[in-house]
């Protein structure tokens, strides 16, 4: 997405659901895949136990997408 939506209607078509707009912050924040922000390391995967967190393969510590967002 190169133009953020300009409008309440354009936001709506551009995040229809909340999984859209985590996906876009995951784009956003590591667009050149995942690297956690603790220890740098490459891998890590979504827990399926808690919504949009990903954990740390190597130091086997927890973000949340959105965590440092406004």
């Amino acid at each position: 997405m190169t133009d953020f939506p300009r409008s309440l209607i354009e936001f709506q078509r551009c995040f229809p659901d909340e999984r859209a707009c985590v996906e876009y912050l995951v784009r956003v924040r590591w667009p050149e895949g995942f690297r956690f922000p603790a220890c740098g390391h490459a891998k890590g995967w979504e827990l399926s136990t808690r919504v949009f967190t990903w954990e740390c393969v190597s130091c086997r510590q927890q973000t949340l997408v959105r965590a440092g967002t406004v």
